[in-house]
């Protein structure tokens, strides 16, 4: 009866260290995770493919007003920047809607999809746009339950997260975290 209780405690000691690898915060490495681009024809774009190079991770949603102001001005950024190494991922959480009340609205993909696609015409997006799982996986790993839409990671070239913004942040605020990783500049 000793050796099975034993066992038992083995374990139990090994899921805190699985379970806070997942989690993000601050000055921790960034959880990893693997998504479909939108035109990407399947391929899937893993945050570790970017290793070695500082990453804006912008988790937003059409169906969210702050995010629909926010993503032409982290373009913006984006354009002003290229030739920094700065990456630009941006997550669509398009699945996760909610009405006035906070209550889940649901939709047929295919609903989804046509919103998405209907922004990305209106505004040329110069970084991939990065769709994710129907759950919102990668979105609750990141925000924990403790976020809401938009939000914004900055991640430094050895994968830490560095700056978290919860809500639309404002472009200087975002051009700033940036800046301590790469030279960058900020044209209005």
């Amino acid at each position: 009866m000793v050796a099975a209780v034993r066992a038992v405690i083995i374990p139990l000691f090994l899921v805190p260290t699985m379970v806070a690898a997942q989690a993000a915060k601050l000055d921790r490495r960034a959880p990893d995770f693997a998504l479909s681009a939108v035109g990407g024809a399947g391929s899937k774009i893993r945050l570790l493919d970017f290793h070695g190079k500082p990453v804006v991770i912008s988790f937003w949603a059409t169906w969210c007003p702050p995010c629909r102001k926010e993503m032409p001005e982290i373009a913006s950024l984006f354009r002003a920047n290229q030739g920094t190494g700065l990456v630009v991922l941006a997550v669509n959480e398009e699945a996760l809607e909610t009405d006035i009340n906070g209550k889940p609205v649901y939709r047929r993909k295919a609903e989804h999809d046509s919103a998405l696609s209907r922004f990305l015409r209106e505004v040329a997006l110069p970084f991939p746009v990065l769709t994710d799982d129907r759950d919102g996986a990668v979105w609750n790993r990141y925000s924990a339950g403790k976020l809401y839409l938009p939000a914004t990671f900055v991640v430094d070239s050895g994968g830490v997260v560095r700056a978290m913004f919860n809500g639309a942040v404002p472009i200087d605020s975002l051009a700033k975290a940036v800046r301590m990783f790469v030279p960058i500049s900020h044209q209005e």
